[in-house]
């Protein structure tokens, strides 16, 4: 494809669009570049993109950090300059997040319990927050409320029965719930640049 829309032009290049898509991005996650310029017969953008370029186009480029990306267009009448640049963001990762067994039985003769173990990197804070049925409302708890979760580290879980509140012939009757069903857990890492979240379920079975 030409690089040159008129070589012989007296008017300097216009560069009508140069864009990144999407604008921020993690690392080594691709981004598209992407340009359409009139009257130039040198095309090239820095940072390893290329020369050479045709008038309009798009290139896959995977950063690792934050990097700025100039295009520069040239013809005899002078030379016309963009910039665009692509943020990189380091977001948590979780490297691990599992429970093991991943059913359990319940029994007032026999309790099963289950390990939850969890490896996050790159986090300022951790949480991991279950959910579950409890009679016929939805509780939400932190697995703990005391103090920040460490970065790596595993819980036991144990399956016991939720008491509730019941109106009884006007009266409040308190009684226990059997702790079946579906639990799900849900890991959140946090750091400067964001969140990222990984769920687990645990069924609990008679």
């Amino acid at each position: 494809m030409p690089t040159s829309t008129d070589t012989t032009t007296t008017e300097v290049p216009t560069i009508w669009v140069l864009d990144a898509y999407p604008p921020k991005t993690t690392v080594e996650r691709p981004v598209i570049l992407s340009w359409n310029v009139a009257n130039a017969n040198s095309i090239q953008i820095d940072q390893g993109v290329g020369s050479g370029l045709s008038a309009s186009g798009a290139i896959s480029v995977s950063p690792n950090s934050s990097t700025t990306y100039t295009l520069t267009a040239s013809n005899s009448a002078g030379t016309a300059t963009q910039s665009v640049t692509v943020t990189v963001v380091f977001l948590p990762e979780i490297v691990v997040f599992d429970i093991s067994p991943d059913v359990l039985h319940w029994s007032k003769a026999s309790r099963e319990t289950a390990v939850m173990r969890w490896e996050v990197r790159n986090a300022t804070t951790v949480k991991i927050t279950e959910v579950r049925l409890v009679g016929p409302l939805e509780k939400v708890e932190n697995i703990d409320s005391e103090r920040p979760l460490e970065h790596s580290g595993s819980r036991t879980i144990h399956l016991s029965p939720d008491v509730i509140g019941l109106i009884v012939n006007q009266q409040i009757v308190y009684t226990d719930t059997k702790p079946l069903g579906t639990r799900t857990y849900i890991l959140e890492a946090t750091n400067a640049d964001g969140t990222v979240t990984k769920t687990q379920t645990l069924e609990a079975v008679p």
